[in-house]
């Protein structure tokens, strides 16, 4: 696929720095962090670059503690829901859809691509986990959950802030959408502080991965 289809974006800079220094990528966005603002800064940019036709998502999530996704793992989704967990437990409502769900299944040449790539570099063999499903919720859950608080939760494996916003304008622009993402840390307490440790060695790695899968692109 030609580079100049591809939208790589990402909450902050931070996240995509190297790309960016790289200078090979025609089309890098900082997205905004939360599902809103990604979502708004997305929709203005593919609206302006009608030659778009897939957008990968670059950043970090948290793993839930049912799923068994290892800290330092990277997970790749194109599959998205957006539940609260103060919905879940009864201290809010959330008005859903009968389906919430968002799946991509029109990029699995390019996704599939990358996934063979990554499986041949040393580093990530045993690393890359694919067909992940990523919950995108408006506020992290810092909840201690050992197992899914009902069954909605149980095919859930992965979670970040901005991904059912850009699942939302993707799916209404007729775009391919999916994700890479650094398993910066566990869901609980404790995630923020980990997050905080990890996010940036672990966007190096990611990085570095994208740079040298970039080299082969027409």
């Amino acid at each position: 696929m030609p580079i100049n289809r591809i939208l790589f974006c990402s909450a902050f800079i931070g996240e995509m720095d190297l790309l960016q220094k790289s200078g090979k990528f025609p089309h890098l966005l900082e997205a905004g962090i939360g599902n809103l603002e990604a979502s708004i800064s997305t929709f203005e940019y593919l609206l302006k670059h009608p030659e778009i036709d897939t957008v990968i998502f670059i950043g970090s999530c948290g793993a839930y503690p049912w799923a068994k996704i290892p800290t330092g793992s990277f997970a790749v989704s194109s599959e998205f829901d957006h539940l609260e967990i103060a919905a879940t437990l009864g201290i809010t409502k959330q008005i859903l859809k009968e389906k919430s769900t968002l799946t991509f299944q029109d990029n699995k040449q390019i996704l599939n691509d990358f996934a063979g790539f990554a499986k041949k570099q040393a580093q990530f063999a045993e690393r890359m986990i694919l067909s992940k499903k990523t919950n995108a919720p408006t506020c992290l859950t810092l909840k201690n959950l050992t197992s899914p608080p009902n069954d909605s939760w149980a095919d859930l494996d992965v979670e970040n802030l901005e991904l059912y916003g850009l699942a939302g304008i993707a799916n209404r622009l007729n775009q391919n959408l999916f994700a890479i993402l650094s398993v910066t840390n566990q869901v609980g307490s404790e995630g923020s502080a980990d997050w905080q440790k990890n996010w940036r060695p672990f966007s190096n790695s990611l990085q570095n991965l994208i740079l040298e899968w970039a080299n082969t692109f027409e």
